[in-house]
C-alpha cells in the first residue's frame, strides 16, 4: 500500500515523477534566469567602456583646446597648465578627468564669449567717436535755425 506523499500514484500504483519534473523546471528556471543576468551584465559592461571611450576622445580634445588656451590666451584661465596635468593623470578616475575636461571646455566657451564681447564694445567705441563732431561749435550757438 502506497502512502501519503511517496513517489507512488496511490490510484494507479505506479510511480509517480512529477514532483521531480517540477524541481527540474524550477531549476531550469532559475539558470534561465542566471543567464539573463549574465548576459545583461555583459552588455552594460560593454555599453559602459564604449561610453568611457567617449569620454577619453573628450578628454583629449580638451587637452588639445587646454594647449590651445596656454599659448593664445593665457589670461583667461592663469593655472591651465595645472588643469591640464590633472586633466591627463591616468590615476585620476576617468569621471573626475571628464568633469575637468567638462570645465575646460566652458572656460574655452567663457573666454570666447568674452572675446566677442570686447570685440563688439572696441567696434561701438569706434563708431560714437566717428559720429561725434570734430568742428568747433558755431557762433551762433548751433542747432537748427529755420531762417537760414
Amino acid at each position: 500500500m502506497a502512502l501519503l506523499g511517496s513517489t507512488v500514484d496511490p490510484r494507479l500504483f505506479i510511480q509517480d515523477y512529477s514532483g521531480f519534473v517540477d524541481a527540474a523546471k524550477m531549476q531550469a528556471q532559475g539558470m534561465m534566469g542566471l543567464g539573463q543576468s549574465i548576459g545583461d551584465i555583459g552588455k552594460m559592461y560593454a555599453e559602459r567602456k564604449k561610453e568611457q571611450a567617449g569620454q577619453e576622445k573628450e578628454i583629449k580634445i580638451a587637452s588639445s583646446i587646454a594647449d590651445a588656451i596656454e599659448k593664445t590666451m593665457p589670461e583667461i584661465v592663469p593655472n591651465i597648465g595645472e588643469i591640464k596635468m590633472q586633466l591627463m593623470d591616468k590615476n585620476s578616475p576617468i569621471g573626475d578627468r571628464h568633469a575637468k575636461a567638462q570645465s575646460i571646455m566652458e572656460i574655452l566657451n567663457l573666454g570666447l564669449t568674452a572675446k566677442e564681447l570686447q570685440m563688439k564694445q572696441q567696434a561701438f567705441n569706434l563708431r560714437a567717436s566717428a559720429k561725434a563732431p570734430t568742428a568747433a561749435p558755431s557762433p551762433t550757438g548751433g542747432g537748427f535755425n529755420p531762417h537760414e
